[in-house]
């Protein structure tokens, strides 16, 4: 389990980089990671699986260990942040979840 949260947290630390590189760059660039935001925002939350209200077994993986964090706070605190420290929104708006 160690070696593949090693190996997901080096993939959001990529991705996390390539956003900050081109965040810096010309208004061209910008604007295409604008538009790559607006069209993977809501494929790549779902990444974290269905909301609180709607998982049938995320209350019991919290109690037994399994999952630290809920899949609606995961959502709060990784993506929402990163994306809107960078000059980012969500789907033209600002981002909320």
């Amino acid at each position: 389990m160690i070696r593949i949260c090693k190996e997901e947290s080096f993939h959001q630390r990529q991705g996390y980089d390539l956003l900050l590189a081109m965040m810096k760059g010309t208004d061209a660039q910008r604007e295409m990671v604008q538009d790559a935001v607006d069209r993977w925002w809501w494929p790549s939350l779902m990444m974290f699986g269905p909301h609180d209200s709607e998982s049938t077994h995320s209350g019991d993986s919290i109690k037994w260990g399994i999952k630290r964090i809920s899949n609606d706070d995961l959502r709060r605190s990784s993506s929402t942040p990163r994306c809107r420290r960078r000059g980012c929104s969500a789907c033209g708006c600002p981002i909320r979840i």
